[in-house]
């Protein structure tokens, strides 16, 4: 009943933004109504999961029959230029039959079911410079996460956006809630979510200003456990401006402070940044970078300035030369501890790039940098690191900077530090040598893969030494008409520091080569990683084919392995192929079918996921068919396998 009474609210509030339209040409009326469209349909869905857990199996069985009825309404308020409002929404009540089984216990329901759907949208005078929209939605959906999670999804979304927006001066602001839950291979998944965006920006002839605020509340739970809050602010404002005689000189400086409360714990950071880049020939040009920051985590407090000054010269068209001094002071207090640390140094880099000829081109690089480092500590507790950033992708290692990490202080948010994280659901930490490595759970919902994470945590690795480093790189790519590629790499870092500073000597080499050609994209690459504080040899495949079969089809095929091997039997390997294939088998019927499998194997224990799915779309004059099915399937090792069949039919007709 309660989503029959949005349904008619809205319909008679109507709300989102629509694109700006003059309509100099119609009178003013309280209300103009475009002639309504209404549809009617059904909806269906079934659901089959069987979890065995520790030899123990439950099935799940799940169907509803919904019978909806929609509509659709536009129109405007007084004069299109004053409001225009735009509303599409469905619903209806069912039939639900649900079950659960296993050994010892069985339940069974028979109950109605509604079903609600609606995205409305309403625009406020959307000619003028100050203008301003609002929406509100409810969906019934399925997200694919990444390829091998495919959870069911209900949402519920509303907010607005209001700005102001002149020739060189704009303010707007957005700010909305939703929440979510999702169902899939990994169980229900609840996520809520309120959310403020302030931006204001001041365009001049030679530089602009921006101020910015946001806020975030961001809770999630994991099947019916404990909920994860996060909650962060931040304000910042940047500055650039370009002068000279010549407009040769650009400067850009920012500062922004930010908070925030998650697990517990509670974090401040300032940050400032001061860029100045001047141009002084068309081949020379000189920089200085400086940024400062001040973090607090609790009971532990950390700061750091950087500066790097220098030059950078192109001798030659293919040739450019970077010249910089650097240094950085840092201090870092938590419990029963203090330190600070002290570098600074001087760094060369050169890079070569050549067209040879018709057939090829050559790219040539290599640098190095020497660095004095002073560290002093005192207290003998552990070092406390806050807001480490790292990017996490499935086919590459991560390591956290410091060695000897203390497992149980790791705390992982994203940035801003929301949302929070969860061990073993989101993330795994593993150790290797003195270091620890991060690695994102496939099936996680909430950490795509390839995101930016901010990781606090503590490590005995505190020390006091003077020394110096020497860190040098080389690398090399040819390209052989524009179909094969080699390269190699190599990263060297030795350093004269005594053994307990648990300094990092390291000797990284990497070759590989690539193909690309007609429906062909394939790789191979072998890394050595000997470091004092871990060691690894990684080899890495990918193949990638693309076939273009007719007019309107298409296959896919992609594959990709990975393979890490470290002392003492500590080996991890990734093995992943999907296959995609889509047809327009007329104007009026689409088709695609998608399969894929995916296993790894880390410290002993194995996991794997595979996915199928297929669906149709019909749309032939005023009549819309939906229907799909997807099949997962996870086990991890031998504590735990699911299989899950779902499918769904949606059945539209417009009047």
């Amino acid at each position: 009943m309660l989503g029959i009474v949005c349904l008619c609210c809205l319909l008679l509030a109507g709300a989102t933004a629509a694109h700006a339209q003059q309509f100099t040409d119609l009178e003013p009326r309280w209300l103009r109504l475009d002639i309504p469209q209404a549809s009617v349909g059904m909806d269906v869905e079934g659901l089959r999961e069987d979890v065995t857990s520790q030899g123990v199996t439950s099935v799940h069985d799940n169907l509803l029959l919904v019978p909806v009825v929609g509509l659709h309404l536009a129109g405007s308020v007084y004069h299109p230029n004053f409001m225009t409002f735009d509303l599409t929404g469905s619903g209806g009540i069912g039939y639900a039959y649900d079950s659960v089984t296993s050994p010892g216990y069985s339940m069974v329901r028979n109950e109605s079911q509604n079903l609600f759907t609606y995205l409305a949208t309403v625009n406020f005078l959307s000619s003028k410079p100050y203008n301003a929209s609002f929406f509100a939605s409810q969906d019934h959906t399925y997200n694919n996460y990444d390829f091998f999670n495919t959870v069911t999804a209900d949402s519920t979304r509303y907010g607005g956006r209001i700005g102001w927006s002149e020739k060189s001066f704009n303010l707007n602001a957005d700010m909305g809630y939703r929440d979510l839950t999702t169902s899939g291979i990994t169980g229900t998944t609840e996520i809520s979510e309120t959310y403020l965006n302030f931006n204001g920006l001041d365009q001049r002839d030679h530089g602009s200003s921006t101020l910015t605020y946001s806020y975030d509340n961001f809770d999630n739970q994991l099947n019916g456990g404990p909920v994860q809050n996060s909650m962060s602010q931040s304000v910042g404002a940047s500055d650039t401006e370009t002068f000279g005689s010549h407009d040769q000189i650009t400067q850009t400086a920012g500062a922004s402070y930010g908070w925030a409360d998650y697990a517990n714990e509670s974090a401040q950071t300032f940050n400032a940044t001061e860029n100045l880049i001047a141009r002084h020939t068309p081949n020379l040009e000189s920089f200085l970078a400086l940024n400062y920051q001040d973090s607090h985590l609790d009971g532990a407090s950390a700061s750091q300035f950087q500066g790097d000054a220098g030059l950078r010269h192109q001798l030659y068209e293919s040739l450019v030369s970077t010249l910089d001094f650097h240094g950085n002071y840092g201090t870092a207090s938590g419990p029963n501890t203090s330190a600070n640390d002290d570098r600074y140094g001087v760094g060369l880099n050169e890079g070569y790039s050549k067209r040879l000829g018709s057939w090829g081109h050559l790219s040539l690089g290599g640098g190095a940098i020497v660095d004095h480092q002073d560290f002093n500590n005192s207290g003998g507790g552990a070092l406390t690191t806050i807001n480490e950033s790292h990017v996490l992708k499935d086919t590459a290692a991560t390591f956290l900077n410091n060695p000897r990490v203390i497992a149980t202080s790791v705390l992982v948010t994203g940035p801003g530090g929301v949302p929070t994280y969860v061990n073993g659901v989101d993330y795994r930490l593993i150790p290797a040598g003195e270091l620890t490595q991060i690695q994102r759970i496939p099936t996680s919902i909430n950490l795509p893969d390839g995101s930016t994470v901010l990781v606090s945590y503590q490590s005995d690795s505190l020390y006091t030494s003077s020394y110096e480093t020497l860190n040098t790189t080389a690398e090399i790519r040819l390209d052989i008409y524009n179909t094969v590629g080699v390269y190699g790499r190599l990263n060297y870092i030795d350093n004269n520091a005594p053994p307990q500073a648990l300094a990092e000597t390291l000797t990284d080499l990497v070759g590989g080569a690539d193909v690309t050609w007609r429906w062909l994209r394939a790789g191979a690459e072998y890394e050595s990683f000997d470091s004092n504080f871990t060691e690894y040899r990684a080899t890495r495949f990918f193949e990638t084919f693309s076939f273009q079969l007719g007019e309107s089809s298409r296959l896919g095929l992609n594959f990709n392995q990975v393979f890490y091997k470290y002392p003492g039997g500590q080996d991890q390997t990734q093995y992943q192929c999907i296959a995609l294939f889509n047809t327009q088998l007329s104007y009026w019927l689409s088709w695609n079918v998608e399969g894929g499998y995916y296993r790894q194997d880390a410290l002993g224990v194995s996991q794997d996921l595979a996915a199928a799915r297929t669906g149709l779309i019909l749309t032939y004059g005023k009549l819309t068919l939906k229907a799909g099915y997807q099949y997962n399937y996870q086990k991890i090792d031998q504590a735990e396998e699911r299989d899950r069949n779902f499918f769904y039919v949606q059945f539209r007709r417009d009047f």
